[in-house]
């Protein structure tokens, strides 16, 4: 996987993260692949496997969420290879989170790998 191909994914995905702080799923929906084979670790519930569930999953944490932003990202690790690419990270932000008005300080750990080529 080309870096900047890789480094493009990781901006969007970053920008989707951003939108759900904000309450909006939508950018997140063209990220995830389209087959049954994805999972999602949803800070709001169990695991959710699978296009349909995923998609359920980020839908009803992004209503969680409402004024947010992404403060900061650390990378942990990425790795790549020919095959797979894999990165780990942490997720800073700020959102109103169940309904309240107050902004609470967000930490959310997030992995993402893909299947390359």
């Amino acid at each position: 996987m080309a870096a900047e191909h890789l480094n493009s994914a990781i901006e969007r995905s970053h920008s989707a993260v951003a939108a759900i702080f904000s309450g909006n799923p939508e950018p997140a929906k063209t990220l995830f692949s389209h087959e049954d084979d994805i999972t999602l670790g949803n800070p709001f519930g169990p695991f959710a496997r699978g296009r349909r569930k995923v998609v359920e999953a980020f839908t009803a944490a992004a209503a969680n969420y409402l004024d947010g932003e992404v403060t900061a990202v650390d990378l942990v690790s990425k790795y790549v290879s020919d095959d797979l690419a894999c990165v780990v990270e942490v997720e800073h932000g700020r959102a109103k989170v169940g309904g309240t008005n107050q902004i609470v300080t967000l930490a959310l750990r997030a992995t993402s790998a893909a299947l390359v080529g």
